[in-house]
């Protein structure tokens, strides 16, 4: 019987020509595949401390407090919140345009004593334009841990564009407390 395979000592082996073309590429190289985990490691380091720190982070860059506010995680710098904020307005006569009556709770839901800084009050229009601003010294200067204080002020001759009311905290960023006029205010 005649065999269909041949050997023969004649020249390379054609399978060897394939196997040696169907080589596997070579490895990625190992620093490669430590920046990809490494560049997420600190990624998430990052943010774990933007977000745990943020206190440090409004106190470097106050500016920063609106954008942690946007993200539902208000920074208060000062330890007192502005809370049950109202306004009405009393109506004027003659050339005199009313007054306006701010009333809110200062409270201190801490477990230190904090001092009570200098309120700021501003009056806005509608588009959100600042139409005056003024200060205001609270009735305390320090509250105690837990302890709350009704607060009261009147601003006589408040514009009659005005249709909201910004109160905060002079010194710091937090504690802001926004409200809309009843009564007279132009829409």
């Amino acid at each position: 019987m005649q065999s269909l395979v041949t050997y023969s000592d004649r020249g390379p082996d054609p399978w060897e020509r394939k196997v040696a073309a169907d080589r596997d590429p070579e490895p990625p190289r190992r620093g490669a595949s430590v920046v990809a985990p490494l560049a997420g490691c600190l990624a998430l380091a990052f943010i774990a401390a933007f977000v745990g720190f943020r206190g440090h982070v409004v106190r470097a860059v106050p500016s920063l407090a609106g954008l942690y506010a946007a993200a539902g995680m208000p920074v208060n710098l000062d330890g007192l919140d502005l809370r049950d904020v109202t306004s009405e307005r009393s109506p004027g006569s003659g050339t005199d345009s009313g007054g306006l009556s701010l009333k809110a709770s200062i409270v201190n839901p801490t477990r230190q004593s904090r001092d009570v800084p200098i309120m700021e009050i501003a009056v806005r229009d509608g588009a959100g334009k600042i139409l005056g601003r003024t200060l205001a010294k609270p009735p305390v200067e320090k509250l105690g841990p837990g302890q709350s204080m009704p607060v009261v002020f009147r601003l006589a001759g408040a514009p009659d564009k005005a249709s909201s009311v910004l109160v905060r905290f002079a010194e710091g960023a937090g504690g802001v407390g926004q409200l809309g006029l009843k009564g007279g205010a132009e829409p």
